[in-house]
């Protein structure tokens, strides 16, 4: 059975989590430092038996709860958690008065965008961002 928990200030787990989920990704520690001061920063991950095999982290921005890191081992995905993680989100950024959820993924995370469109989210935009050389798809939901 998978249990979602709360794991905010846990940078090596997200670390080795991030780069085990996320193909070619590596987790700067500047970078966690920077996010995690962010208002209203959370991690949920998803344990089982013991073992962290998916994640979800953001912060607030506004009147949105931004998703800023999101993934599920690979062995582990088409089951749910992804889902699960979602909806531990959401419910938090419900209770802390959000209207929105809003993230960005790209193409190569074609399994993000889909489960991202199957839980409600609209693609908002896209933008090109330099540092990934890649473009960046924005999706929002509404929360209210």
């Amino acid at each position: 059975m998978v249990k979602i928990e709360a794991g905010n200030g846990d940078f090596d787990s997200l670390k080795v989590l991030a780069e085990k989920c996320l193909a070619n990704y590596t987790l700067q520690k500047s970078n966690f430092k920077t996010k995690s001061k962010m208002k209203d920063f959370v991690a949920f991950f998803a344990v089982e038996s013991g073992q962290k095999i998916g994640f979800i982290s953001g912060y607030g921005e506004g009147q949105s709860m931004h998703i800023w890191l999101f993934g599920v081992m690979e062995t582990k995905r088409r089951m749910g958690i992804g889902e699960a993680l979602l909806a531990e989100f959401e419910s938090f950024a419900k209770q802390k008065g959000y209207v929105e959820i809003t993230t960005m993924t790209f193409n190569k995370y074609r399994g993000k965008l889909i489960l991202s469109i199957k839980s409600g989210f609209d693609i908002t935009g896209y933008k090109f961002l330099e540092s990934k050389n890649n473009y960046g798809i924005e999706l929002t939901k509404k929360i209210v």
